[in-house]
């Protein structure tokens, strides 16, 4: 094995959470390379560290036999919550290459009913770990495909909603700035199965577009936008009754098998420059 495979392999396994922060700084198309390059059980400890987003964004750049092998060690929590930023129909093929029980419940995490917040949200928002300065913000933007004008959010290590950031005062502040610093206390959030009927008048509409979605371990997972919202009302109408049972005890099997309080455990810290320290540390 070549010496520079037998460092990367040890960085992996012995700084994971370093490791997903150096991976989420560069190139989505060097990363896909060196992932593919790199044995499927030596990024094992990457994915439950690496934000959800920049994960999905990863696999689904590389072929689908690699990035099953990738999810299937992976729990049912950390499967769901990287699925849920692929397109459906990338989702349907790697169902199908998952093992058969891995499948199952990550699809139930996957799976709100029509009439609820969780089945209209959008899940690909910007959001950056708390640890970040503002440079570093600017440079994970940048690199984005989101729209300018739309809003960052602010989540910590255990991926709750800390803050939000607009792009005025991000390009206002000082580079060495901590986010935390220029961030705004989010006023308003809606809860992922609460169903659409009930946020149709939530007083969070008279001063934005959208709003934040957290999970039942109040998780960051996405934003409801208004637009989407009554696009749902009208999807969902009469829908309500039929389909309540199942989410109530969807909602049961979350809660107890799964532990919720561990959905998206996605460490955000301690970030770049550490990861470079200890990069630094393994050459010598």
């Amino acid at each position: 094995m070549p010496e520079k495979q037998t460092l990367a392999l040890e960085f992996l396994g012995r700084y994971p959470m370093q490791a997903a922060r150096l991976l989420e700084q560069l190139p989505l198309e060097n990363v896909a390379a060196f992932i593919q390059e790199m044995p499927a059980q030596a990024m094992n400890g990457i994915w439950p560290h690496m934000l959800p987003l920049h994960a999905a964004r990863l696999l689904e750049s590389v072929e689908i036999v690699h990035s099953s092998k990738a999810l299937a060690p992976l729990k049912p929590e950390t499967v769901a919550a990287i699925l849920r930023h692929f397109s459906p129909d990338h989702v349907g093929q790697l169902m199908e290459k998952l093992p058969r029980r891995l499948a199952m419940l990550s699809r139930l995490l996957l799976d709100y009913a029509p009439s609820l917040v969780g089945a209209w949200m959008t899940p690909n928002v910007r959001s950056v770990p708390l640890s970040c300065s503002a440079t570093e913000v600017r440079q994970r933007i940048s690199a984005s495909a989101f729209e300018n004008y739309c809003p960052i959010y602010i989540v910590d290590d255990d991926n709750l909603l800390k803050g939000i950031v607009s792009p005025e005062r991000l390009v206002a502040a000082k580079g060495d700035a901590p986010v935390a610093s220029i961030m705004s206390t989010p006023g308003y959030s809606l809860p992922a199965r609460s169903t659409l009927v009930s946020v149709a008048n939530h007083p969070g509409w008279k001063y934005f577009d959208d709003l934040p979605v957290l999970d039942r371990a109040r998780k960051f997972i996405g934003v409801l936008r208004y637009a989407r919202l009554r696009i749902g009302l009208e999807d969902a109408s009469g829908s309500l009754r039929n389909e309540q049972p199942s989410d109530l005890m969807m909602g049961f099997i979350e809660g107890s098998v799964f532990g919720v309080t561990d959905i998206l455990n996605a460490s955000l810290t301690p970030g770049l420059n550490e990861s470079s320290r200890m990069t630094k540390e393994i050459d010598k």
